[in-house]
């Protein structure tokens, strides 16, 4: 019989320092790749912000200037003066020339999503207002100042969707964290199971067990082997004892000639006439 292995030198302290490396390393990776794609999202996420909410800042800006201004005019017209209606009609006339305001002849028309977009401000909540004011089946958002349409701000269902998708991955990560730490527990709990004396003992029961199988199967086929040989030899008794029974007159007899002779033996025994003719003919009369 072969020796028992032993489960303590399938587990050498080398492989466990090497698992421990190994298994330490690919943490330290999936770390590093889960805050680099946290980056990469809020980076993008930010990019996405400044882009959506810088129409809704201009506005912002552009009203608090024209605040500023339509307050300057109302406190110069307070006081009044001749210079100051010079500088009012000298205003009037530049804001008449300037090409902030639509043209007539292209035909640009005012819709109410532009109050609405105007009164909104920077943050997401305030452009959610602004937009279901302006009615959310509108698809194009009319900017007076600068005279054009932009397309209207749905930038805010973009950003919870990736919202939503960065803590999918998150959970992802977290819960095949999870898992992998699971694993290696139970190998580890494996691992000492393996290394201790009844683990040992079960492994050589195992191993005596498989060893008497294998010795019985041999055992098996031996006396099978055996059994054939034997009905192999009776079969051949059993010939030789019939060759030895049958009359001398029939081994002179060629194999394939035994039928026909069985056949007009037994005619002749049933037969009186033929039996009568066989023998004329086989002691032929002088």
């Amino acid at each position: 019989m072969d020796p028992v292995p032993f489960a303590w030198a399938r587990w050498p302290a080398a492989a466990e320092a090497a698992a421990a490396a190994a298994t330490a390393a690919a943490a330290a990776a999936d770390e590093e790749a889960s805050l680099c794609e946290e980056e990469e999202a809020s980076e993008l996420l930010q990019l996405l912000h400044r882009r959506d909410a810088a129409p809704c800042l201009r506005l912002q800006q552009q009203q608090q200037q024209q605040q500023q201004q339509q307050a300057g005019l109302n406190a110069q017209r307070d006081l009044g003066g001749p210079q100051q209606q010079q500088q009012q009609q000298q205003q009037r006339v530049s804001a008449a020339g300037s090409p902030s305001a639509p043209d007539a002849g292209v035909g640009y028309t005012e819709s109410p999503a532009a109050a609405a977009a105007a009164a909104a401000a920077a943050s997401p909540a305030a452009a959610a207002a602004a937009a279901s004011a302006a009615g959310g089946e509108s698809l194009f958002w009319h900017v007076p100042s600068y005279g054009c349409y932009t397309t209207s701000p749905v930038y805010i269902p973009l950003l919870q969707l990736l919202r939503q998708q960065q803590q999918q991955r998150r959970a992802a990560a977290a819960e095949q964290r999870k898992q992998q730490q699971q694993q290696q527990q139970q190998q580890q709990q494996q691992r000492l199971q393996a290394g201790s004396p009844a683990a040992l003992l079960l492994e050589a029961e195992a191993f005596v067990a498989a060893a008497l199988l294998r010795r019985r199967l041999l055992l098996t086929a031996a006396n099978k082997k055996l059994e054939g040989q034997l009905a192999a030899a009776a079969a051949a008794a059993a010939a030789a004892d019939e060759a030895a029974a049958a009359p001398k007159w029939l081994s002179g007899v060629s194999r394939h000639l035994l039928p026909y002779v069985a056949q007009v033996s037994s005619r002749a025994f049933f037969d009186p006439h033929y039996r009568m003719q066989l023998m004329e003919t086989l002691n032929p009369k002088p």
